[in-house]
């Protein structure tokens, strides 16, 4: 049995992860890999997901920019249906530092998705692509612009009334002038820091944070995606001996290694 111990129903991407490490796990499996290549396992995951958002990340590691193409005319994708998701890797700064607090309760992200507005203002959306812009410099260079580039205006405050604890600790980090942002659809929130700042957010989180209803994590950035290697030999109750690793939303990065079982610090664990 495969557990996947990423948190489910936070806003962290569980789902993707899980998804991408089954692909992986059945590239090590068939006979030419080559059909479950990087680009495959993306379509196939993006299917799964309805979107590529957090599965690239699971596949490339890091931070990652994806999306996908508008079909040109008379191409095979205009007759066949949308093109294949695609995306590109960022290498985040090394001082930038992913914190995630995680509520106890969870939130299912189709009751998160279902209370956005189906318009919004041009002058918000406009904002935040320049904010989103932004951000890329940001997780890569400019570390100190983080504050400014993760400003929303398109989903966090719309999700208030379903997370309204989140939203009040995001709201009061961000009064302290600290990177705070709903992960995902939430209910967990994620505040991007450096050096000295984390240490500022540890006190920030002392005075904001019940303890018995929230749980604080530090993962690291994981600096590559999935990695797999067909299966040689294997002992144990998994037929695999299988484990994937991963480290939470900013690159929500499962690391496959057919080698290893029942790490303690898998993601998903085969018992």
């Amino acid at each position: 049995m495969c557990r996947n111990v990423i948190p489910h129903g936070r806003g962290l991407g569980s789902s993707a992860a899980a998804a991408v490490a089954g692909l992986v796990a059945a590239r090590g499996l068939v006979a030419d890999p080559s059909v479950l290549d990087d680009a495959t396992v993306l379509a196939l995951a993006t299917e799964l997901e309805g979107h590529p958002d957090n599965a690239a990340p699971a596949i490339l590691g890091g931070a990652t920019v994806a999306w996908t193409p508008d079909a040109r005319p008379g191409s095979a994708a205009d007759d066949d249906g949308p093109a294949p998701a695609r995306a590109v890797r960022l290498e985040v700064h090394p001082d930038i530092v992913a914190t995630v607090v995680i509520p106890t309760t969870r939130l299912a992200t189709s009751h998160a998705r279902g209370v956005l507005p189906t318009h919004v203002p041009h002058a918000d959306a406009a904002a935040n692509a320049g904010r989103a812009a932004l951000l890329v410099e940001a997780l890569t260079h400019r570390p100190d612009l983080l504050f400014d580039a993760t400003h929303d205006l398109l989903h966090q405050r719309y999700r208030a009334d379903v997370m309204p604890g989140t939203w009040r600790l995001v709201d009061a980090l961000r009064r302290q002038g600290l990177a705070a942002v709903v992960s995902g659809a939430g209910p967990t929130a994620l505040v991007l820091t450096t050096p000295p700042a984390t240490s500022e957010l540890d006190a920030a989180l002392e005075s904001e944070v019940d303890l018995r209803r929230w749980r604080v994590e530090r993962p690291a950035i994981a600096p590559e995606g999935k990695r797999g290697a067909a299966l040689t030999s294997g002992v144990g109750p998994c037929p695999a001996a299988c484990r994937v690793a991963g480290d939470g939303k900013i690159g929500t990065t499962p690391v496959l290694d057919w080698r290893r079982s029942l790490a303690h610090d898998a993601i998903t664990r085969c018992v």
